[in-house]
């Protein structure tokens, strides 16, 4: 039997909750976004919802830009094997480039 897409309301919903119950962001906000604001101010409160919207205009950015990406791909064939294998490939310099990135910066943090 072939299951039912849900339809796109139901999806937003239910990623929503997922979003919304999810420790792992909660715990990187609530460490990170300290770090940016001042407690002793008078509208600190402020600078923190400034800050998540902020962060989610970015992630709406992205994620827009990433589903575009996708549909794109996957309308041009992207299906086959040998499309999939390099960008199975891609991604993997995208990690490796990154991780290097990340080592050069801890030496740099070093000094």
């Amino acid at each position: 039997a072939q299951r039912r897409q849900p339809s796109g309301r139901h999806a937003a919903a239910r990623g929503l909750l997922l979003t919304l119950t999810n420790p792992k962001p909660i715990l990187f906000f609530g460490a990170f976004f300290p770090l940016f604001i001042n407690p002793r101010a008078q509208r600190w409160l402020e600078g923190f919802a400034l800050l998540g919207l902020l962060f989610e205009m970015l992630n709406l950015v992205y994620f827009t830009a990433l589903v575009y990406l996708v549909g794109r791909l996957n309308r041009s064939g992207a299906r086959n094997g040998r499309a999939q294998v390099l960008l199975r490939r891609a991604g993997a310099l995208a990690l490796i480039a990154c991780g290097a990135w990340a080592l050069s910066q801890l030496h740099f943090l070093q000094r």
